[in-house]
């Protein structure tokens, strides 16, 4: 269940004062990545029914099937009245994969709708606001899972620090290795606490302070902290297990370009099915976290040609988090001499040089690389868009009745009146998929660029 967002008598009266304001401010106005973006253009969509994936022999709602080999024997033969051999066919195995449903909800009291209803009270109405925000924060959530690993994990605490409730709220120092509180999508966001094993879920709460200088995350429980806190707690998606296991979530990059052998993709176990398994190169086997360079690229090229062939290298792109971008350019960065010719001025070179917003990719050992926010700090991934696919039981959109309607009223439930609040849904179903899991590179353990 993705974050619910709430508008309180106190967020009404500051919308109506913006309307001495020709723009509503925001700090979230956040759009999709090119990288996503890139996913929607070419993912192939598989539309499956409500079957109850992995209950009957293993049979789940789309099965994948993954070629282990092409089959066919070579040996010495005689051709003086010698055995031809039986030969052999293609061996494959399959993966199976069912939908995810998830819902962004959104509660609008009746005070904010009527208090922000025409422009003469305020320039942003609340409820047409949220409406029209609905499915970009969804496919915000959805970028967002897809840079998870299929725990749903959000933020991880630091390891330092005494976190302990003062009233209805704590604050966990959060880790820096990896997403730190990018993955937060800010104030009133509705997440779970679990213990550091993932086996205990904690508790409820909402987000009620990001500290994004000195990296830390303030929650805040309805009635009071029910749990004790501890530094290595996790911060995930909410509505999920009380036990959070490979699956809590959908699927995404992460669960495919995986180093972990261990787990389960899909029902295949990388480690007796070794086609499954990516190339990988940790930048910090050596104990010290080691920039990506040129070296690590053709180590990457050179394993997954080994492993596939050289037609791969032709649909491969990379993605990975804009420090990784900014460690490479850091590698590159010369100052070279520049000549003048007789009568010219110097010239200011920008060391920095172009290709530096977001939506810019760039490129490494012939591979065009795409940036997300939402990807690990530490790493670089390549695969193939073209093997990726999704199931979905339907396409992402409103929670509607038989009757087309859209937005609900509930009702109390101590006096069985309605409640004066507005209630709507956004309904994603969507889980993702890799046709191909081992054609694809990991860079893992990377050096991260002071500042970044």
């Amino acid at each position: 269940m993705a974050a619910p967002t709430a508008y309180g008598s106190s967020q009404v009266v500051a919308t109506q004062l913006e309307q001495v304001s020709p723009k509503l401010p925001s700090w979230l106005q956040n759009e999709q990545s090119d990288f996503m973006k890139l996913f929607q253009k070419r993912m192939e969509k598989h539309q499956v029914s409500a079957w109850p994936g992995g209950q009957v022999s293993g049979v789940g709602a789309w099965r994948i099937p993954v070629t282990l080999s092409n089959g066919g024997d070579v040996q010495a033969i005689s051709l003086d009245g010698g055995d031809a051999g039986s030969g052999s066919m293609m061996a494959t195995a399959f993966m199976y994969l069912n939908y995810f449903a998830s819902s962004t909800g959104f509660s609008i009291p009746m005070l904010a709708a009527m208090a922000t209803k025409t422009r003469g009270q305020a320039v942003s109405n609340a409820m047409a606001k949220s409406i029209s925000g609905a499915v970009r924060e969804t496919n915000l959530y959805a970028e967002i899972g897809m840079f998870a690993d299929p725990t749903g994990v959000l933020a991880t605490g630091s390891g330092t620090g005494s976190p302990t409730f003062s009233g209805n709220s704590v604050t966990y120092d959060l880790e820096t290795a990896h997403f730190i509180s990018n993955r937060l999508r800010g104030y009133n966001a509705l997440v779970d606490v679990y213990t550091t094993n993932l086996a205990t879920k904690q508790g409820s709460a909402r987000v009620t302070f990001i500290d994004r200088i000195n990296n830390a995350v303030t929650l805040t429980v309805a009635s009071g902290g029910t749990w004790i806190p501890v530094n290595t707690d996790v911060i995930a998606f909410p509505g999920m297990s009380p036990t959070l296991t490979t699956g809590s979530w959908r699927s995404g990059l992460y669960t495919y370009n995986t180093t972990n052998t261990s787990n389960s993709i899909n029902g295949l176990s990388p480690s007796t099915y070794n086609e499954l398994q990516c190339v990988s190169i940790n930048a910090g086997s050596g104990g010290t976290n080691m920039p990506l360079t040129p070296a690590m690229i053709f180590a990457g090229k050179a394993g997954l040609v080994q492993r596939r062939d050289d037609k791969v290298l032709k649909g491969l792109v990379g993605v990975c988090h804009m420090a990784q971008r900014a460690a490479w350019y850091n590698l590159g960065l010369t100052i070279a001499n520049n000549i003048l010719r007789p009568g010219e001025s110097p010239k200011a070179i920008d060391l920095a040089g172009q290709g530096t917003g977001y939506g810019n990719t760039f490129e490494a050992g012939d591979v065009v690389h795409y940036i997300s926010r939402y990807a690990d700090r530490s790493r670089v991934d390549w695969l193939v868009p073209q093997n990726f696919g999704l199931v979905e039981l339907a396409p992402p959109g409103f929670i509607t009745t038989p009757d087309g309607t859209r937005v609900f009223m509930n009702v109390n439930t101590t006096s069985g009146n309605p409640n004066l609040r507005y209630l709507f849904y956004l309904l994603d179903t969507r889980n993702y998929y890799s046709a191909d899991p081992g054609c694809a590179v990991v860079y893992s353990g990377l050096a991260i660029p002071s500042g970044m």
